[in-house]
């Protein structure tokens, strides 16, 4: 969406409306092709009101449920499916969701109003996102490895999470593919000095502030 979104403005400004429109004809036209869309509650949790083709949403969510499988058969075949992962692959983005919808589940009842600050260590605080919760102070928006952030010691890591008072680390393939620069491990000693930890799914875990 925000990919079509973006394109579409550029062809309003480099052509005009005639470009526009036939921007629009196109993406309306490839989207068609790929199949009726279909609405999914973890997907409106992150974009209201999206539509996404049914043959788009299917592999990636059984994609997701690769990622998420618990034991030795999970590690063995995360470890068998990571070479396969290509975070060019532009509907990776709907694999990720899920998996935040599935921890999302594992949560206690009314677990979420006792969070406080959240951030997300990853791409986008999906998780901030999904709960509505307010977010970490002195954050960034959104985190690129190389471009809005850069490597942080010890120090800086723990400076950067001051802010926050519960964080959610990715832990499998989102962050172990072939060609991910994860951001986790500069934040490993920080959470393990100031957080407690709670496994929510073998792709994220729970980082509570300790109090006092």
């Amino acid at each position: 969406g925000a990919t079509l979104a973006t394109a579409s403005a550029l062809a309003a400004l480099t052509a005009g409306v005639f470009a526009l429109l036939v921007f629009q004809i196109g993406a309306a036209s490839l989207l068609h092709r790929l199949g009726p869309p279909v609405a999914a509650d973890w997907v409106e949790r992150y974009l209201p009101g999206a539509r996404v083709p049914e043959s788009l949403l299917r592999p990636q969510e059984s994609q997701a449920a690769l990622w998420s499988l618990e034991g030795e058969a999970g590690e063995t075949a995360r470890r068998i499916a990571a070479p396969g992962v290509r975070l060019s692959d532009h509907t990776l983005y709907l694999a990720q969701w899920r998996t935040v919808d599935d921890a999302l589940k594992r949560l206690s009842d009314g677990e979420a109003a006792t969070f406080g600050r959240v951030m997300t260590l990853s791409g986008v605080d999906l998780f901030g996102l999904a709960l509505g919760a307010r977010p970490a102070v002195g954050t960034w928006i959104v985190h690129d490895v190389g471009r809005t952030i850069s490597p942080l010691g010890a120090d800086a890591a723990r400076a950067y999470l001051a802010g926050a008072d519960t964080v959610f680390e990715p832990t499998c393939l989102i962050v172990q593919a072939p060609g991910a620069e994860p951001m986790t491990p500069w934040f490993a000693g920080a959470l393990a000095a100031s957080f407690e930890a709670r496994v929510l799914t073998p792709c994220w875990t729970l980082h509570r502030r300790v109090r006092g």
